[in-house]
C-alpha cells in the first residue's frame, strides 16, 4: 500500500480511535492481515507495465529504424535512377522531338487538301511549282514545309497564326520555315544567277529607228525593312520614302530572272549600283537595256514622257510601242512577285533571310510562269478558297 493510501486510512482510523497510539496499533494489525503477493503483486504489475512500455517503445525504435533505412535504400534507388536518366536524357529529348514534329507533321496533313486554286490562293504558287522546289531540298522535308513557307512570304502573318490555322506549334512552323528558307535559298541563288545558261535562250530584239538591239530588262527593286538604329542613315531612301534595301534584278523579255543584285542599302541610287555591278559587260555590240530607270544613260532605253505642250516625235512613239511590249513579260514576272507580302511589307527577320527570300521567290514565279502558272494570279482568284477532301 503506498504512502497516499495510508495517510487517507490513517485519517480515517485516527477520527475512529481518536489517539496516535491507537491509530498505529491498527495500521500495523491492518497490514498483518493483508497478503505479502498481494502486497507484492502491485509492484509486480507495474514493472511488468513498464517493461511491456519499454518493450512497446523498443519495437518503436526498431520500426523507426528500419522506415529510415528504407527511405535511405529508396534514396539509393532514386539516384542511380535518375544518374541512369540523365545519362539517356539527350535521347530521349531528341526522340520525344522526332515524335512530337512528326505528330504535328501528321495532324497538319491530315487538314482538308487544298484544291488548285485555294493552294494558289494561300500559297502564291502552283501545287507542280511545291513539288519542284520540294526536289531540291533534302529528303527528310515535306509539302507542308512548302506550304507553310510560302503562305508566310505570301501572307507574311506572324507564325503564331498559321500555327493556329494548321493546329500545330509555333516553335514547329517557325523551325521549318527557317529550315526551308535556309536549305532553298543556298540552292537557288546559284540557279538564279545561272547567266551565261539563260542569255543563250533570250531572245534579241532589233529596235530600226535606234538601230540598236535590245537585250535584256534592268530592274531596281527597293525591298522594305524593319529600321534599326544603326541602318537609319544609309538604308533610308528618299525615293521609296522607306528604310530598306535594293536588289538589281535583270530579266529577259519572257520574264526570266538573268541574274540577280544585291542587297545594297536604300539610300544608294541607281548609277551607283549599276556602277558597282556592272551590268554592261553582259551587252553586246550596239545592245541596251531596257528600263524605266536612270534617264540619260546612253546603254539603257526608257519610254518617253508626253507633255502636254509637245507631242511625241514618231521615233519617240515608235520607241515607246517597243518598249511596251517587250516589257509585258517582265512586267507580269515584277506584278507576281509583289503579290507576296514579304516583299512589299516592313521585313522583320535579318537581311540574309530577305535575301533568301527574294530569291527563292523570283526563282519559283520564273519557274510558275514557265509551267502554265503565267495566266494565275492570285489577287483575281476567290477570296474565300474552298477545300476538298
Amino acid at each position: 500500500m503506498q504512502s497516499g493510501d495510508r495517510h487517507c486510512v490513517g485519517c480515517h482510523l485516527a477520527k475512529q480511535y481518536g489517539t496516535k497510539e491507537a491509530l498505529e496499533k491498527a495500521l500495523i494489525k491492518r497490514d498483518k492481515a493483508i497478503p505479502q503477493d498481494i502486497l507484492s503483486g502491485s509492484s509486480s504489475e507495474e514493472e511488468e507495465e513498464e517493461e511491456e512500455e519499454e518493450d512497446i517503445d523498443s519495437d518503436d525504435d526498431d520500426g523507426d529504424d528500419s522506415f529510415v533505412v528504407q527511405d535511405c535504400d529508396d534514396e539509393e534507388e532514386e539516384e542511380e535512377l535518375g544518374s541512369d536518366m540523365s545519362t539517356d536524357s539527350k535521347d530521349e529529348e531528341d526522340e520525344e522531338k522526332a515524335v512530337v514534329d512528326e505528330e504535328e507533321h501528321i495532324k497538319a496533313d491530315n487538314r482538308p487538301v487544298l484544291d488548285d486554286d485555294a493552294f494558289f490562293f494561300e500559297c502564291g504558287i502552283t501545287k507542280d511549282t511545291a513539288k519542284h522546289l520540294l526536289s531540291i531540298l533534302p529528303a527528310e522535308f515535306k509539302p507542308i514545309n512548302i506550304v507553310w513557307t510560302f503562305t508566310y512570304l505570301k501572307k507574311y502573318t506572324p507564325i503564331t497564326e498559321i500555327s493556329r490555322d494548321y493546329g500545330v506549334s509555333h516553335i514547329t512552323v517557325s523551325h521549318n520555315v527557317h529550315q526551308v528558307l535556309n536549305q532553298l535559298g543556298a540552292n537557288i541563288q546559284q540557279l538564279t544567277n545561272d547567266t551565261k545558261s539563260v542569255l543563250q535562250h533570250s531572245r534579241r530584239e532589233q529596235l530600226h529607228e535606234l538601230k540598236v538591239s535590245a537585250r535584256m530588262i534592268v530592274h531596281i527593286s527597293m525591298l522594305p525593312h524593319k529600321p534599326g538604329p544603326s541602318s537609319i542613315p544609309q538604308n533610308y531612301s528618299v525615293m521609296h520614302r522607306s528604310h530598306g534595301y535594293k536588289f538589281e534584278t535583270l530579266v529577259d523579255f519572257d520574264g526570266r530572272p538573268i541574274r540577280i543584285m544585291g542587297p545594297f542599302p536604300g539610300a544608294m541610287n541607281h548609277f551607283e549600283i549599276m556602277n558597282k555591278t556592272n551590268p554592261y559587260e553582259l551587252l553586246g555590240k550596239n545592245e541596251v537595256f531596257i528600263g524605266d530607270i536612270c534617264k540619260g544613260d546612253t546603254k539603257i532605253i526608257t519610254p518617253f514622257i508626253k507633255r502636254l505642250d509637245e507631242a511625241l516625235t514618231p521615233v519617240q512613239e515608235a520607241q515607246n510601242k517597243f518598249i511596251h511590249y517587250q516589257t509585258s513579260g517582265a512586267n507580269r514576272f515584277f506584278q507576281r512577285l509583289k503579290e507576296f507580302k514579304a516583299v512589299t511589307d516592313l521585313w522583320r527577320l535579318d537581311t540574309d533571310k530577305q535575301t533568301m527570300a527574294y530569291h527563292i521567290l523570283c526563282y519559283a514565279i520564273d519557274y510558275d510562269l514557265r509551267h502554265g502558272g503565267s495566266s494565275k494570279s492570285s489577287s483575281t482568284t476567290n477570296n474565300s478558297p474552298s477545300k476538298s477532301k
